[in-house]
């Protein structure tokens, strides 16, 4: 699992995405979208 996302993060930092951000959108996106649970 960590071999694959290091690649992951490599072929979206040479495709001119940052990984870092990207995640960050989608796990507030997946936080907000469970917080009617609490």
């Amino acid at each position: 699992l960590g071999r694959a996302l290091f690649w992951i993060v490599a072929l979206c930092r040479s495709a001119g995405i940052d990984p870092e951000g990207a995640l960050r959108r989608e796990l507030g996106r997946f936080r907000s979208s469970f917080d009617f649970s609490t």
